[in-house]
């Protein structure tokens, strides 16, 4: 399990590109690294590439996962309508469309597509 960031400062996005299994502990530790990134570089946007990741998790952890950023966020006083995540995705799964769901059903700005382009469009579309 792996990880690599990169801040593009040119389009204000943070790249996450996610290798291998991508789990509770990994989403943890990625979730820490973007909260820093918003606090200290006021990147607010994220493209997190999962293409060759395998998510592991069961929908209650997606629950937790989603409800964790939203506690991350308030509890550094980010406004939670400036976080943008775009995850690219090989092909829909039903963890991603839960994911997907679920946050925006709690205020998060969060969508999955299958390339990035269209990420980074729907990204800069703010």
């Amino acid at each position: 399990m792996s990880y690599t960031i990169s801040i593009d400062s040119n389009r204000e996005i943070c790249t996450i590109v996610v290798k291998g299994i991508y789990n509770g502990a990994l989403a943890n530790e990625i979730r820490l690294a973007g909260a820093k990134i918003v606090v200290e570089e006021k990147v607010y946007k994220f493209l997190v590439d999962c293409r060759n990741a395998e998510l592991v998790a069961s929908f209650i952890k997606l629950y937790d996962y989603a409800q964790d950023v939203l506690e991350k966020l308030k509890a550094n006083n980010i406004p939670i309508h400036k976080i943008r995540r775009a995850f690219v995705v090989e092909e829909r799964s039903e963890n991603f469309e839960f994911y997907e769901t679920i946050s925006v059903n709690r205020g998060l700005n969060v969508r999955a597509f299958f390339n990035s382009e269209d990420a980074v469009a729907w990204l800069k579309s703010t």
